[in-house]
């Protein structure tokens, strides 16, 4: 009697290793889960990075004045009659942190109709 109580714990004990660790087992199905969450959220930021850049195609499209304002603040244009001035002490000032660009100008009525 005492041997097939010890059989059966290691057979029980054999059997939730093997349960547990095999391929297919709980740890495999722990680690998909896991990683179907992780894809699941990055899913969600693409779908938001999606929406934004779908925005930001119609201002591009639509919106003269957001297309002067990405000109102005990317690209570091001015119109004929505006002067820039950019500070060496204070970078942030700069478009974008890049150094001091030529001038570079947009014509009077080039976003204004």
């Amino acid at each position: 009697m005492k041997w097939s109580y010890r059989s059966l714990l290691f057979l029980t004990i054999g059997f939730t290793a093997y349960a547990v660790l095999s391929h297919g087992g709980l740890y495999d199905l722990w680690r998909v889960k896991r990683e179907c969450r992780q894809l699941e959220m990055k899913n969600s930021r693409l779908q938001e990075e999606k929406a934004g850049l779908a925005e930001q195609i119609n201002l591009l499209k639509d919106d003269d004045f957001y297309i002067e304002k990405i000109a102005r603040e990317e690209l570091g244009m001015a119109r004929n009659n505006e002067i820039v001035v950019y500070f060496r002490n204070n970078a942030s000032l700069a478009p974008s942190g890049t150094t001091v660009p030529p001038r570079r100008q947009i014509a009077p009525d080039a976003f204004i109709k």
